[in-house]
């Protein structure tokens, strides 16, 4: 059998890696305002894709990065209003 390959070298961490962690920029970019405004894509809801059927809820999609679930509850709402013609219900 063929030798096993030893894993490979945990990453270095660099002040760089630290600053972007510390900033949000691993929970889906800068938040800057046109990335606010415009993110994932310039749409008017960015939740769909080209794919039918297929929406994004990463936290690249409004209201944002963190464990709150909102970006999830947001494209299921759309869906289900596209898909099955469920609205909204207080």
């Amino acid at each position: 059998p063929p030798p096993i390959a030893p894993p490979p070298p945990p990453p270095q961490v660099t002040w760089r890696n630290l600053r972007e962690t510390m900033a949000g920029a691993r929970l889906g970019g800068a938040i800057t305002l046109d990335q606010i405004l415009t993110r994932p894509a310039l749409r008017l809801s960015p939740y769909p894709t080209s794919i039918r059927h297929v929406y994004l809820c990463s936290s690249s999609t409004p209201p944002g990065g963190g464990v709150h679930g909102m970006c999830g509850y947001h494209a299921a709402r759309h869906a289900l209003s596209r898909i099955f013609g469920i609205k909204h219900q207080p």
